[in-house]
């Protein structure tokens, strides 16, 4: 088997304008391709409660003070403050995990610049 360079598969010019195709259509849109195949980060929230009664338990005499309800009710919230920091915090490294550096910048003359 011959190795491919030596099959000339594509002329030196043909090979310049591949070269050429690809730094005008794909590395030019890096970052638009970068987004798009870029798995979207979905939060899915699920909150448990730990140390409720069970379902076929007798439900608590007072359960209609409505002192219990508002302590439930500042417990619940602080739970769900909680878990929403906790998941924010998780999003916020996966998003910068998922940071890459940015290619490498374009090489163009201004305009108005000169050759030397």
């Amino acid at each position: 088997m011959r190795p491919p360079f030596s099959i000339d598969l594509f002329s030196s010019e043909e090979a310049a304008c591949i070269l050429k195709y690809i730094h005008n259509r794909y590395l030019r849109h890096y970052k638009l391709y970068k987004y798009i195949f870029t798995p979207q980060v979905k939060l899915d929230l699920s909150l448990t409660y730990c140390g409720t009664p069970a379902q076929d338990e007798a439900p608590m005499e007072d359960a209609s003070d409505p002192d219990l309800k508002s302590e439930l009710k500042a417990l619940i919230e602080k739970e769900v403050r909680e878990q929403m920091a906790l998941a924010s915090g998780r999003l916020e490294r996966r998003m910068a995990d998922m940071e890459e550096a940015p290619p490498p910048p374009h090489r163009a003359r201004a305009a108005g610049a000169k050759k030397q």
